[in-house]
């Protein structure tokens, strides 16, 4: 396949949905493709929220401390080739092209049925093959996701929240059972949660598998500087992630370089401040302007939405939120986390049909007194936002990753944004 057929191929296994379990299927498949997955050290990142910031800081200190580093994340902004990454730089299409040949060939010849996802991943892993290490993102769960084909050096897990309840399970207990289902027997198992139910349940899964339970303390600090805990001494460094979650994820991130130190990997107190201040991972509290300030955040469930809205209302700004969801969020706890916003532009963004009606969400927003209007196209909205707004204002876009990832053409369209 040329690289058109060949991410039409890929896209044409959205819709597929075979039987059993990711995990399995994965199983079969990379046997197929001999293996693959077995042929690079890896460190595996799941979790609720958070996950993709977790991955950009692993990734980032590894790559600052010389590591041929692959990274493969979820969801991308506009080509598929983001997904799938070596020191930073998106596949090339000559070799995405090549790689998803040999696995529709693998499909074909030994009839195996796909999702998208898994397609994705093994492609991924095919191309990791030749890096010193890989940090790869969990998809859904954890225990039985494609990923979980792994063995990776360390597992982590940086939260649970409620989401994909009707597949994942009604509470937090059960979506915990799933998610800790990537520790492995006599591995390494990280994680940031707080709650005590849920730790319970990743402790008893560690303790089952002979896996070493680690809490991910290490950093605290504000907005542009962190101080860290490594080692066992502590230093300062700068960190232009936004927000407070995301020293929850640096500190994950950082449990996970000690352990890679401990099994061998040089990685020094250098390495580590280069690593955690050229960290970019767009889409997060993303600055795109100033006068008025515009900020993008892919806050896609109610727990992320209730963060950036603790984090916008410490601003102090009247604030103007361009808003689209999809349609199998849970649109009023999001609208309703979202209390900062005084004004509501809903649009529908572009992606797969999944976008939530506007006049769905423009009569949540009524019922809360919010203002809002409607404009179908999210990118005529941030233009009306920011029209609407005044110097000392804030236009916030958010609601899902695809809406984001349209609004964020009008200023950036590089593929190599890390």
């Amino acid at each position: 396949m040329d690289y058109n057929n060949s991410v039409k191929w890929v896209f044409g296994l959205i819709d597929s949905k075979p039987p059993g379990k990711s995990v399995h299927r994965m199983e079969k498949l990379m046997k197929t493709l001999e293996n693959p997955e077995k042929k690079f050290r890896s460190v595996l990142v799941g979790g609720s929220s958070g996950k993709g910031s977790t991955c950009a800081i692993l990734a980032s200190i590894l790559r600052a401390s010389g590591y041929k580093t692959g990274l493969s994340t979820k969801p991308h902004f506009y080509d598929v080739r983001e997904r799938i990454r070596v020191n930073g730089k998106a596949m090339e299409k000559k070799k995405f092209a090549e790689l998803a040949t040999t696995v529709r060939n693998a499909t074909y010849r030994n009839r195996l049925k796909i999702t998208y996802f898994e397609a994705i991943k093994a492609i991924a892993f095919l191309y990791f093959q030749n890096t010193d290490v890989a940090v790869v993102e969990v998809g859904m769960g954890g225990r039985w996701d494609s990923t979980n084909v792994l063995s990776p050096l360390a597992s982590i897990v940086t939260n649970v929240h409620l989401e994909h309840t009707e597949i994942l399970g009604k509470t937090k207990a059960e979506i915990a059972r799933v998610k800790a289902g990537i520790a492995k027997s006599n591995g390494v198992f990280i994680t940031s949660e707080s709650d005590g139910e849920v730790t319970r349940i990743f402790r008893k899964e560690c303790k089952m598998k002979g896996s070493r339970f680690i809490d991910a303390k290490k950093a605290s600090g504000k907005n542009g500087k962190a101080k860290i805990t490594f080692n066992k001494k502590s230093f300062y460094a700068s960190f232009p992630l936004l927000g407070k979650h995301q020293l929850q994820n640096m500190s994950c991130a950082l449990s996970a370089i000690e352990t890679l130190r401990s099994m061998g990997f040089s990685i020094g107190k250098a390495s580590i401040k280069r690593g955690l201040a050229n960290v970019r991972w767009p889409g997060r509290m993303e600055v795109m302007q100033k006068n008025p300030l515009v900020i993008l955040d892919c806050a896609k469930e109610p727990f992320a939405a209730k963060t950036l809205s603790d984090e916008i209302q410490k601003m102090k700004r009247q604030v103007i939120c361009v808003l689209s969801i999809s349609d199998d969020k849970d649109i009023e706890k999001i609208v309703r986390n979202l209390s900062t916003p005084d004004f509501f532009i809903i649009c529908r963004h572009g992606v797969g049909g999944r976008a939530a009606d506007p006049v769905r969400i423009a009569k949540i927003a009524s019922r809360l007194g919010k203002g809002f209007i409607i404009i179908d196209d999210v990118q005529e909205a941030v233009r009306g936002a920011i029209a609407l707004s005044g110097n000392a204002d804030i236009v916030l876009v958010t609601g899902s990753v695809f809406t984001v990832g349209e609004a964020r053409k009008l200023w950036k369209k590089d593929l190599n944004y890390i």
